[in-house]
């Protein structure tokens, strides 16, 4: 399945669904809320998009890093949804004009971002596994991974990660031989992909766009 990501470059401000949803105190389960709005009239591609991404979230008194299935939408989807709900964030959006930078304002306020990690971006021949770049951003490999298969960077082809094609052979990943030994005392070679640091700051990047963000630019966290 092809999924489309709409432009952050070119659309106007958007949010996440899930930040807003957090704001105005929906009861209801956000997995059946977001979808239920929908009905409403908003077009996919249009008003929201599907973006998955690595978010922190308080749980039991902790911070927590969740792998979560979340949307960007638009100011005008935004202010519709505000005037959805009789709650104290709605309330405020109902008179006319709509004021997008109060909405903002109320919403989780983050520290400025640091751009330190992407500075520490090398240019060097080096290759990171997806592990120490997983790390980077809060989760394990298994998730990035997954992360990124949704982000339409990679798929698995006999037990490997490999780049699709628009992204193949731009020097963004080389292949690790491991060869392991099983019980009966033969050996067997598996292939793993690790990136190089052109690729570590392709990933950075496209992610970036997508609101996706390592730990070092989220909320002032260190790495």
């Amino acid at each position: 399945m092809n999924i489309v990501f709409m432009s952050m470059d070119t659309l106007p401000s958007t949010l996440w669904a899930r930040d807003l949803y957090d704001q105005m105190h929906i009861r209801s389960d956000f997995r059946k809320w977001f979808p239920r709005m929908c009905q409403y009239g908003f077009i996919e591609g249009r008003d929201y998009e599907y973006m998955p991404r690595v978010r922190l979230q308080d749980e039991g008194g902790r911070t927590v890093q969740r792998y979560v299935k979340d949307y960007r939408i638009t100011q005008d989807m935004a202010k519709k949804l505000c005037k959805l709900h009789h709650t104290a964030v709605g309330a405020a959006y109902r008179p006319q004009p709509f004021d997008w930078d109060t909405l903002l304002g109320l919403l989780h306020k983050k520290p400025p971002r640091r751009s330190s990690y992407e500075a520490q971006l090398s240019d060097s021949d080096s290759l990171v596994t997806t592990t120490q770049i997983a790390k980077e951003y809060g989760c394990g490999a298994k998730v990035f991974n997954r992360l990124l298969h949704l982000h339409g960077i990679q798929y698995r082809a006999n037990g490997q990660w490999v780049l699709y094609s628009e992204h193949h052979g731009k020097g963004y990943t080389s292949s690790l031989t491991f060869r392991l030994q099983r019980s009966d005392g033969s050996e067997v070679e598996k292939l793993h992909t690790a990136w190089t640091q052109k690729g570590r700051q392709f990933l950075y990047h496209t992610l970036k766009r997508r609101g996706v963000l390592p730990l070092a630019e989220q909320g002032g966290l260190s790495l």
